[in-house]
């Protein structure tokens, strides 16, 4: 069974691009954005782009904040899958 995640690309203002994939974890960036914002977690209600680019940043794994980050980039293509396999449990098995 595979489990959702995100994958896409990242456009830079200087003409950089970036490719970013992750786990469906980086929705969470989103939920505590939104919760400190005031935001509605409601998919009918909020910002969609403001989403993919908090989701984007936590994807990029970048050093400078969100609200810094985001003034170089010019758009955010990101997606949702389920093409992300989860991480596999390994069993140590003694002799």
């Amino acid at each position: 069974m595979a489990y959702g995640g995100f994958t896409g690309t990242i456009y830079y203002k200087d003409g950089r691009q970036q490719q970013v994939s992750g786990g469906a974890a980086a929705l969470t960036a989103w939920e505590e954005y939104a919760h400190r914002n005031g935001w509605s977690l409601d998919p009918e209600q909020y910002p969609r782009m403001l989403s993919q680019l908090v989701i984007a940043h936590r994807l990029a794994a970048v050093d400078e904040g969100f609200e810094v980050w985001r003034e170089t980039v010019d758009f955010a293509d990101i997606d949702a899958t389920d093409a992300i396999p989860p991480t596999q449990t390994v069993r140590s098995v003694a002799s």
